[in-house]
């Protein structure tokens, strides 16, 4: 709730920084038209490198990472809570999140290798570091 609030905030400042400022330069003998245009010039080309960027990230590999990222999280939690209801064991808590994300992987379609299993594991014990710290 904190964070929208400073965002609201933020965005408020800017709009009301914004209002008072154009004029300010019109008044000055800003061309404030053709200031904005050329902005717009601007972000039309930072649009278009973006894009290009974007291409170049489109690789396979990366949306792969990406997504054993987010099954890992999701399996982590998975088997947090099913140690937490006492249906296994800690020491099986990696054993079975790995499960998880290997069939995440297979119902997505792709192939585990050991490169991806490498992978699964470092994302797990990112994930399992990333859990909130029990006292």
């Amino acid at each position: 709730m904190e964070n929208v609030v400073l965002i609201i905030g933020i965005v408020l400042a800017v709009f009301g920084g914004i209002s008072l400022v154009l004029p300010w330069l019109a008044k000055r003998g800003v061309n404030v038209p053709g200031f904005l245009s050329g902005t717009a010039a601007v972000l039309r080309t930072a649009e278009t490198a973006v894009e290009g960027l974007y291409g170049l990230t489109a690789n396979p590999a990366f949306a792969l990472g990406g997504r054993i990222i987010e099954y890992a999280k999701q399996a982590v939690n998975a088997a947090e809570q099913l140690y937490k209801a006492s249906q296994i064991e800690a020491d099986e808590r990696k054993q079975a999140a790995a499960e998880l994300v290997y069939e995440f992987i297979a119902l997505a379609g792709m192939e585990v290798t050991p490169d991806v299993e490498k992978v699964v594991d470092g994302c797990i014990e990112a994930a399992v570091w990333a859990l909130p710290k029990s006292r």
